[in-house]
């Protein structure tokens, strides 16, 4: 017999306390999102401010196009992941919704299947402060 784990058990959940865990991952998820745009932002002034002094100040026998390029990937928001859940959620009838382990650990602990792509950049963004910008 294989080993089970945590995320094959199936659960009965009240669909109001999921959409209470919804929203509220939702609101977190769209604050540090905004948080890392701003911030991004704030980098890609500084390198191309920085870029463009060099390009004034040089005799340009670099490739001007490349320097003006960012390497730094841009923050990503998955806010239509949580809008289709919480749209489906509120249009339900039924009192309780059966999830798995899986859809426990994204819908409820927030931990998709993105999240680690989500955490290295978007929140490396968030979490700057100004000193190091």
């Amino acid at each position: 017999m294989g080993m089970y784990t945590v995320r094959d058990l199936d659960i009965e959940v009240p669909r109001a306390e999921l959409l209470t865990a919804l929203i509220s991952n939702r609101a977190r998820h769209v604050e540090t999102y905004a948080l890392a745009v701003v911030k991004y932002k704030e980098v890609c002034i500084q390198q191309l401010n920085e870029r463009l002094t060099v390009i004034k100040n040089d005799d340009c026998e670099m490739d001007i196009r490349k320097m003006l390029q960012f390497e730094d990937p841009a923050p990503v928001s998955y806010e239509g992941a949580y809008k289709m859940l919480i749209d489906m959620l509120e249009m339900s009838t039924q009192e309780n919704i059966e999830i798995t382990g899986q859809q426990f650990a994204a819908w409820v602990q927030d931990k998709w299947d993105w999240t680690d792509a989500f955490n290295s950049f978007t929140v490396s963004y968030a979490n700057m402060s100004n000193a190091s910008i």
